[in-house]
């Protein structure tokens, strides 16, 4: 037992964790130009449950229910909606790629908050989840978020709609 404990330790070193988000096309091409946000909602303690932070405590969510992947799309959107304390920022490069390093054991939730370049002729990504470690014990999470190129028959619609000029690519 003092060996589970010496390596409990170790695996619990602090802000040793990184998340990277990478965005492709369709085709697998990497999607430069957006601005992507990780916002730490809950650490893990070292019994491994979730305690909330950073003012996310009042967000009244049962963490047991996000295995349901229609509860975790709904929990997403309202934290989304909520204002972070502090979060990560970062934009990514010609592959797609930005990466969080040095974060902490927990929950994190990750956001779009803009988009430039290439990044704009997608849609926004829908805000997510992701663990810290991961259910296979990781700590260095890749994610690949689903993205959608913005259809020209909507750009039409808008333009029609709202009168104004926008540019189809």
């Amino acid at each position: 037992s003092v060996m589970c404990l010496s390596m409990t330790s170790a695996v619990y070193a602090s802000d040793s964790c990184s998340i990277t988000v990478c965005e492709k096309d369709h085709d697998g091409n990497g999607i430069s130009g957006s601005t992507v946000q990780a916002t730490l909602i809950a650490e893990q303690e070292t019994s491994g449950a979730y305690k909330f932070v950073n003012g996310y405590e009042k967000a009244n969510v049962n963490l047991d229910s996000l295995s349901d992947p229609e509860k975790e799309k709904s929990t997403s959107l309202n934290l989304s909606r909520m204002n972070p304390v502090s979060s990560k920022l970062g934009m990514t490069d010609q592959n797609g790629s930005v990466k969080f390093s040095s974060l902490k054991r927990g929950l994190y939730l990750i956001t779009e908050s803009s988009k430039s370049g290439k990044a704009e002729s997608f849609s926004a990504v829908e805000p997510y989840l992701i663990s810290v470690p991961d259910s296979s014990g990781r700590t260095d999470i890749t994610s690949y978020p689903k993205t959608e190129k913005k259809d020209v028959i909507d750009n039409n619609k808008d333009r029609k709609n709202n009168g104004k000029n926008i540019h189809c690519q």
